[in-house]
C-alpha cells in the first residue's frame, strides 16, 4: 500500500470536516467569480450605452456584491477553521499511532536508529505530512473547481479568446511532470540528512561531558560544519529546482494576459467584443492563472509531504523483534528461580554474546556477575527481561520459559537499576512512584530510604 492511500486511510473519520471545508471553499473561491461579470454590466450597460445611467441599477448592483461578500467572509471563516480542526486531528491520531508503534519496539530497533532521527519522524515530518490536508485536500479541491467554472465563463464569453488563454496551460503540466519528480528525490535526501544531523545532536549533547573532558570540541564542530554543508547544497539544489518551476510558471502567468490583451484589442476593433466584456475576461484570466499557479506550487508541497510520509510509514513497516506470543501466560507474584539453559545470543551483525550459557540462581539468594567489560553481564539481564530473545536455548522463571509468559507481567517480577542514572522531568517523588504509579507517600519515603535518597 502507497505512503499516500495509507495516509487517505488516517482521514476517514474526519471526512465529514473535510466535506465541509471544501463546500465553504468552493463558496469562498467562487463569490469573487461575480466581481468581473459585475464590472462588465457596469461598463457596458451603465456606463457606455446609457446616457443617463438609472442610479437605482447600480445602488441594487452594488448592495448585491456587498451581500455576497458578506457571506464570502462567513464562508472563508469556516473553511480555515474545518480545514485547520481536520488536519489537527488527522495529525493527532498519526503521532499517536506512529508513538505507540516506536515504544512498542524492541531495543534493537533503537540500537540501529539514532534516537535524534526517531524523533525527527515525529515531529518534523509529521509537520510536513500536516501540509497535506489543508494544502492539497482542501485547497486543490477548490482550485479544481475554481478553474472549472472560470474557463466555462471564458468560453461563453469568447470562445477565440478562450482558446488563446488556455493555450498556456499545457506548459503548466510539462513543467509539473518534469520536475516532481526530481523534487522529490531531493525533498526525500534533505529529510535523510536532516535526520543525520539532529541524531548526531542527540549524541553529542548527551555526550557533552565526554567531549569537553577529551577536548573534542572543535573536532566535532568541524564534523557538524561538514554534515551542515552538505545538507546546505542538498537544500540549494532543491531549492533551485523549485525557483525554475516557481519561474517558469510565473513567465506563463504573464503571458497569457497579454496574449489576451493583444488578441481581445483586435476583437474590439472588429466589434466582435465589447470593452466591459474584454474586461471581464482579464478579469478573469487573473483569476484562473492564480489557481493554477497554486496548483503548481502545490505540487511542490504534495512532493515535500509524500516525502515525509514515506519516511513516517516506514517506521510502520517496521514490527519488534520480541512479541508476545499468543495464549501468553500471566504471572502471579513469583518466587524468584531464574534459570538459564543453555543459552546462545549475538547482537545484529555482531559475533556471538553468549554460548551454551548455563546458570541456576534459587530462590531467595544472592547472586553477583563479575566479568571484563563486554563479557556479558548486562546482557544477561537483557535477555532476563525479554528486551532480546535468546538466539538459542532458554530462560525460566519458576520454570516457565519467560518466552511463554505476558511481557507485563514477567516485567512487572523484576526490577532494575540501571548503570547510568536516569531522571525523568518532573520532582523525586514522581520518579520514585514511575514504576508504581499508585504507590502512596508512605511507599515513596520507604523506598527513599531503601536505596539511601532519603537525604537530598
Amino acid at each position: 500500500m502507497s505512503s499516500l492511500r495509507r495516509f487517505l486511510h488516517y482521514t476517514r473519520p474526519y471526512r465529514g470536516l473535510i466535506l465541509a471545508a471544501v463546500s465553504f471553499g468552493v463558496i469562498r473561491y467562487l463569490i469573487p467569480l461575480a466581481l468581473p461579470w459585475t464590472l462588465k454590466i457596469l461598463v457596458d450597460d451603465l456606463l457606455i450605452q446609457s446616457a443617463s445611467p438609472p442610479r437605482g441599477h447600480l445602488h441594487l448592483l452594488m448592495a448585491g456584491m456587498c451581500g455576497l461578500y458578506v457571506v464570502y467572509a462567513f464562508a472563508s471563516y469556516f473553511r480555515s477553521y474545518l480545514a485547520g480542526l481536520a488536519g489537527h486531528r488527522i495529525i493527532f491520531d498519526l503521532r499517536q499511532q506512529l508513538y505507540l508503534h516506536v515504544q512498542r519496539m524492541s531495543l534493537s530497533f533503537f540500537d540501529r536508529q539514532q534516537i535524534g532521527a526517531v524523533v525527527a519522524r515525529m515531529t518534523s515530518d509529521i509537520a510536513s505530512a500536516q501540509n497535506f490536508v489543508g494544502s492539497a485536500m482542501v485547497n486543490t479541491t477548490m482550485d479544481l473547481s475554481c478553474v472549472a467554472v472560470i474557463i466555462g465563463l471564458l468560453f461563453a464569453a469568447n470562445p477565440r479568446l478562450a482558446l488563446v488563454s488556455l493555450s498556456v496551460i499545457p506548459f503548466y503540466v510539462l513543467i509539473s511532470y518534469r520536475l516532481t519528480k526530481r523534487i522529490r528525490k531531493k525533498s526525500r535526501d534533505i529529510h535523510n540528512q536532516l535526520q543525520e544531523i539532529s541524531g548526531d545532536l542527540h549524541e553529542q549533547f548527551a555526550a557533552i561531558s565526554t567531549i569537553q573532558a577529551f577536548t573534542q570540541e572543535e573536532a566535532e564542530a568541524r564534523e557538524f560544519r561538514q554534515q551542515s554543508e552538505r545538507y546546505l547544497d542538498t537544500v540549494l539544489s532543491n531549492v533551485r529546482l523549485q525557483s525554475i518551476a516557481l519561474g517558469a510558471t510565473g513567465f506563463l502567468t504573464a503571458l497569457g494576459p497579454i496574449l489576451v490583451l493583444w488578441v481581445g484589442a483586435m476583437e474590439v476593433w472588429a466589434g466582435r467584443l465589447s470593452i466591459g466584456t474584454l474586461m471581464a475576461f482579464y478579469a478573469y484570466l487573473g483569476m484562473l492563472y492564480q489557481p493554477i499557479q497554486r496548483l503548481t506550487e502545490l505540487n511542490l508541497i504534495l512532493t515535500n509531504s509524500l516525502a515525509a510520509m514515506d519516511r513516517i510509514f516506514e517506521v510502520f513497516e517496521m514490527y519488534p523483534e520480541v512479541q508476545q506470543r499468543p495464549g501468553a501466560i500471566s504471572l502471579s507474584r513469583a518466587t524468584g528461580e531464574i534459570v538459564f539453559d543453555r543459552v546462545a545470543f549475538r547482537y545484529e551483525g555482531r559475533e556471538p554474546v553468549l554460548e551454551g550459557f548455563d546458570l541456576r540462581i534459587p530462590s531467595g539468594t544472592t547472586v553477583a556477575l563479575v566479568g571484563p567489560s563486554g563479557a556479558g553481564k548486562s546482557t544477561l539481564m537483557k535477555l532476563l527481561v525479554r528486551f532480546y530473545d535468546v538466539t538459542q536455548g532458554r530462560i525460566t522463571l519458576d520454570g516457565a520459559d519467560i518466552r511463554e509468559v505476558t511481557l507485563k507481567s514477567l516485567r512487572q517480577q523484576i526490577a532494575i537499576v540501571p548503570q547510568d542514572p536516569i531522571l525523568f522531568s518532573g520532582t523525586i517523588a514522581e520518579n520514585l512512584r514511575y514504576g508504581r504509579p499508585d504507590a502512596t507517600e508512605e511507599q515513596i519515603f520507604q523506598a527513599a530510604r531503601l536505596a539511601f535518597a532519603d537525604t537530598f
